[in-house]
This record gives structure tokens, C-alpha cells and sequence, in this order.
């Protein structure tokens, strides 16, 4: 309720402001023959994400049901096919870049902005701890992995993230120095050079290690601790390859700024913007012969509040 408030607040605002509201004087003389249609900034991005975590949802090739050796007889495995891991998920955390804004004004009032930045390296935070709880054919609670391992810090990923706005300034080029304006658009999300934590990836491993013992109808062998399924040759746990994954995403984008006017071509420009924006997250370990044993998909509910100060020229 508070976010959509913020955003109604957000949108509104610059409603309220009108020319009388500032002192109108001529401080450099405009004409069409001098309207410039493009200006360039640069300056300072802040992304604040406001996102929660939501749970984990683990797969692994252990289908509920299906019939697995254990001392030789038939049985069944429940509890590993698919399950939801409460408490657990991954968040973004704050960053800052460089950012660039372009844009072109169609006329006095209109105007498109593109707003890109260096794409900033971005670690995504994990928590709690994921458990795979057996209820056949031996009651257990194994530990998969703790999402805190290394300080926190789940995985990292370098984030790219333009945006297109159609925006409405609010007073006069040439008499209003302050003019603040109002926009909304998209924003592209795209997400590389993805790493996760190496004692994550460790423990997915030595996970995909037990799966594979229970395959091979090593189901007691499986179950051990987790040195024991290491160091188990049959586990195959060296050969267990580790993958991540983050889905590219559009999301819709609304903000509020103001820039203030130094000459007829320097100006300061500051701006708030909010994003509803979420990418999926998808972890595979495969075993050597490229067959996959887990998968675990988590949504990062990202949602920024992305701030922007900086200087810029136009012509």
C-alpha cells in the first residue's frame, strides 16, 4: 500500500507545480530558429531495490514415486521430486554507476529520454538455508545449502538496464530556469557474467552427488554426510557442472524529475524513478554425461527506486 501510494505521489506531484509558481524572467533570449532539440547528461545513479525475497522452488530428476533400489529391494523415494524451501531467496542489492540520459524534445513541452549507464556489477543476496525433506523410505531432513554462505552474498551478475521515457516538461524554456516534468516508459533488463558463490556451487554439487547415488541404487551411500558423498568416487561429484542463469525481463517505468537551467546550454538535472521489474534466477547441476539432476528457480523481485543526479549540455 505504502509503494503504491509513493508512485501515486510521485506521478501527482508535478501537477501541483505551475509557472506562477516560480519567478518568470527572461534570462537568455529563445527563438524556434534556436530551439535545440538534444541534450546529453551525465552524472551519478543510485538503484535502491525494494523487492523481497520469495522461496526457492527446487526439482531434481527424483520423481516422487518412482521406484529406487535401497539394499538391493525396490522402494520408493518421496519428498525430492519438487519442493518450495519457506524462508529462503535471493534479493538485489543497492548500486551505484555512472549513468547518461539523451534526449530529443519534440517541442517545448515533449520529450524522449533514454536512460542507460555502465552496467554495474550487482550482488544478489541470499537467504536462509534449503532443506530437502525425505518422508520416504527414511524419515530425514538434509541440508542442500546455506544462501548465506560468503558473507551474504549469493552470486554477483553485471547488470544492463536502459530505459526509454515519453516525458512532459512544466514551464518555459527561456524564462522558467527551474522546470520540473514527469515521464513514463520501459526498461529493459538483461543480466551477464553471472557467478555464483563457490561453497553454494560446492554444496549443489556434493546435493547433485546424492541424486546420482540414489540412480545408481546407492540409496543408503546417499544419504550419508555430505565428506562421505564427496569423497564417494560413484557420486561423481568432480563431474558435477554447476550452471546459473537469469532471465532478460521489460518491465514499465515512471518518473519525476526537474532540471535547472545555468545558461541557454548548461543545465543540472536531478530525477526519481520507480521500476516494476522481477527476473527469474534458474540453477542446474548436470553430471558429466549432461543429464540434468537439480534445477532450483528463485524470482527476484527487484522493483528500484532509481535515482539520478548530474550535469548536462544541450545543442
Amino acid at each position: 500500500m505504502k509503494k503504491t501510494i509513493s508512485i501515486a505521489c510521485a506521478v501527482a506531484a508535478p501537477i501541483l507545480f505551475s509557472q506562477s509558481a516560480f519567478a518568470s524572467f527572461d534570462y537568455f533570449k529563445s527563438s524556434d530558429d534556436g530551439f535545440k532539440r538534444y541534450s546529453i547528461s551525465g552524472g551519478w545513479l543510485h538503484a535502491d531495490p525494494q523487492g523481497k525475497a520469495t522461496p526457492i522452488e527446487n526439482k531434481t530428476a527424483i520423481k516422487d514415486g518412482n521406484k529406487y533400489k535401497v539394499a538391493g529391494t525396490p522402494t520408493e523415494f518421496q519428498g525430492l521430486g519438487e519442493w518450495s524451501s519457506p524462508g529462503t531467496g535471493l534479493e538485489s542489492d543497492t548500486v551505484d554507476t555512472f549513468g547518461m540520459l539523451l534526449t530529443y524534445y519534440a517541442d517545448e513541452h515533449w520529450a524522449m529520454e533514454v536512460k542507460a549507464g555502465i552496467p554495474p556489477k550487482v550482488d544478489i543476496l541470499g537467504k536462509g538455508e534449503v532443506y530437502a525433506n525425505l518422508t520416504k523410505p527414511i524419515p530425514s531432513s538434509l541440508q542442500v545449502t546455506d544462501m548465506t554462505r560468503g558473507g551474504g552474498v549469493a552470486s554477483t551478475a553485471r547488470a544492463w538496464l536502459p530505459a526509454a521515457l515519453v516525458q512532459y516538461q512544466f514551464g518555459k524554456r527561456g524564462v522558467d530556469k527551474f522546470r520540473p516534468y514527469v515521464g513514463a516508459g520501459v526498461m529493459y533488463a538483461y543480466f551477464n557474467d553471472i557467478k555464483l558463490n563457490p561453497g553454494i556451487g560446492q554444496d549443489l554439487q556434493v546435493a547433485a552427488g546424492r541424486l546420482q547415488l540414489i540412480q545408481d541404487g546407492k540409496a543408503l551411500e546417499a544419504l550419508g554426510s555430505k565428506n562421505d558423498v564427496r569423497d564417494n568416487k560413484d557420486a561423481g561429484v568432480a563431474d558435477m557442472r554447476v550452471k546459473v542463469e537469469a532471465d532478460s525481463a521489460w518491465a514499465p517505468i515512471i518518473n519525476l524529475g526537474a532540471t535547472y537551467d545555468f545558461d541557454e546550454n548548461w543545465y543540472a538535472v536531478g530525477s526519481i524513478s520507480y521500476a516494476k521489474l522481477d527476473s527469474d534466477t534458474i540453477i542446474t547441476v548436470n553430471n558429466g554425461k549432461g543429464e540434468k539432476l537439480i534445477e532450483a528457480k528463485s524470482n527476484i523481485d527487484i522493483d528500484p527506486y532509481i535515482t539520478y543526479l548530474g550535469v548536462g549540455y544541450r545543442f
